[in-house]
């Protein structure tokens, strides 16, 4: 037996032992709750509010309290059905979570698969990326960012087939496109790339036959939600994305960058930081011909985006992930086109590869074993099961598991539109201050320290020390019930 196949026999133990650790993680995120969020609690509203009256975009102050969001509607639309279906609005969540991650890596595998890769390299490749913790955490997130990715690189791997760019397959790669569009504003990546591809090789009929029924399907989604909305859909939208980019965050660029990249070595996740870091090399050292293939032009167009990104106040790992898979792609692309994907030398990288993806991803159990970790929302409603009145929190999770509507979609959101109309914030300071809540739950990290304000703002957060008193402090919650006169 060849050195070759040896070292390929190795690249496929290691995949399937990635894709096993990966699986238990998945499955212990999704028992403990471990990576839903407050963030995850804002989709989780707007699901249940969509499932329970079928009303898109509800005022940003109404009946229901406190809404307004700027995410895009099909992800959480989705939510709400399987939220019928299945009757839980967390095991839906998770479902669609892990559909969604499943999707992104059976388009990664048929677009390398497309692009010439054989099977070896296209399943380590599928494997890497699932043995980073970035794709089991937002598989298990409850929140709207693995879906488009997944839309966007299935539409890829219909480009990368081999065979005539038919108008089927364009029409497929548009739907594709416009789907991840309904599901996050920014998801134009992949269209772009085919697109500046296309016109590259100066296929200029496919690229104008593609941007004209992709642009179609963007207005309808648009034009759709609008009308599905009662006309509120665009003003919200706006509303809320231009509360959500100031001057300052310019200035907190560096800031945020060093925070995301210590989120990753909390977690630990190095797997990911490796893989970042060598798609950055790999567009130095690629062949010349790889210079204009989809691999490149894909990294490349998100690259462009990303100051776009860090101007998000919210910027958060979860935004690293359109990169990171592009960062895999292009790598396996690399040995493709160097025509060098069988010989033993580039088998030998790929193992050590998957042995340091590997070796994070033992890290990570030796930090905290998957098993270990405390179901922190248990807690909260233990806490919280005596509490009949309504319930105000800045994680939507807590009343929606408590049989309530959230009064507060998005804490974050508020204080963002509260601090350029500050107005917006007197009905709730009115209800905290006469009482109006039988408890509020805070999450503790963002009352200290830097963070403080980051929700609701301060001047809530100091009414509710003079009105209500801190009762309990148990695994990241603040519990705060009314004051006696």
């Amino acid at each position: 037996m060849t050195v070759a196949a040896n070292l390929q026999r190795l690249i496929l133990a290691i995949a399937v032992a990635l894709i096993v650790i990966s699986t238990i993680d998945v499955f212990y995120m999704c028992q403990s709750n471990r990576c839903v969020s407050h963030a995850s609690g804002v989709y989780m509203a707007l699901a249940t509010d969509l499932a329970d009256d079928g009303e898109y975009y509800s005022p940003l102050l109404g009946e229901k309290g406190y809404r307004g969001t700027r995410y895009f509607p099909l992800y959480w639309s989705l939510h709400a059905l399987l939220f019928r279906v299945i009757g839980d609005p967390f095991y839906a969540g998770f479902a669609l979570g892990i559909l969604a991650g499943l999707m992104m890596l059976a388009g990664l595998y048929y677009f390398l698969r497309g692009v010439g890769a054989n099977h070896v390299v296209a399943f380590a490749s599928v494997a890497a990326l699932y043995g980073c913790k970035l794709t089991p955490i937002l598989m298990t997130s409850i929140r709207g960012d693995i879906l488009p990715v997944a839309l966007t690189v299935c539409g890829l791997a219909v480009f990368a087939q081999p065979g005539a760019l038919t108008n089927k397959r364009l029409v497929l790669m548009s739907l594709f496109f416009v789907l991840a569009f309904s599901s996050k504003l920014t998801s134009v990546f992949g269209v772009t790339a085919v697109c500046l591809v296309l016109l590259l090789n100066r296929n200029l009929k496919q690229c104008v036959i593609l941007s004209a029924i992709t642009i179609l399907g963007f207005l309808l989604v648009i034009g759709g939600t609008q009308l599905a909305s009662g006309g509120r859909f665009i003003e919200i939208v706006r509303s809320c994305a231009e509360s959500g980019f100031t001057t300052e965050g310019v200035m907190r660029v560096p800031v945020k960058l060093r925070g995301v990249i210590a989120s990753f070595r909390a977690i630990p996740d190095g797997a990911t930081l490796m893989f970042l870091g060598l798609g950055l090399v790999g567009l130095i050292v690629q062949p010349r011909k790889q210079r204009t293939h989809i691999s490149t032009i894909y990294l490349l167009v998100i690259l462009a985006f990303m100051p776009l990104m860090f101007l998000n106040p919210g910027l958060h790992i979860n935004h690293f992930l359109d990169p990171l898979v592009a960062s895999v792609a292009l790598l396996a692309c690399m040995l493709v086109l160097k025509n060098i994907q069988s010989k033993a030398a580039a088998l030998l990288t790929i193992v050590v590869l998957l042995i340091l993806t590997l070796a994070a991803a033992l890290l990570g159990w030796y930090k905290t074993a998957p098993w270990s970790y405390e179901n922190r929302y248990s807690a909260a409603t233990q806490i919280l099961k005596e509490v009949e009145g309504p319930i105000l929190s800045d994680n939507a999770n807590v009343p929606i598991l408590m049989g309530q509507q959230p009064f507060m979609l998005d804490a974050f959101m508020f204080r963002m539109i509260k601090d350029r109309d500050p107005s917006y914030g007197d009905e709730l300071l009115n209800r905290v201050q006469t009482k109006q809540f039988s408890a509020i739950v805070l999450e503790k990290w963002a009352t200290v320290g830097n963070h403080r304000g980051l929700h609701f703002g301060e001047d809530v957060y100091d009414s509710v020390e003079r009105h209500y008193v801190l009762r309990e402090d148990q695994n990241g919650w603040l519990f705060y019930f009314p004051r006696n006169e």
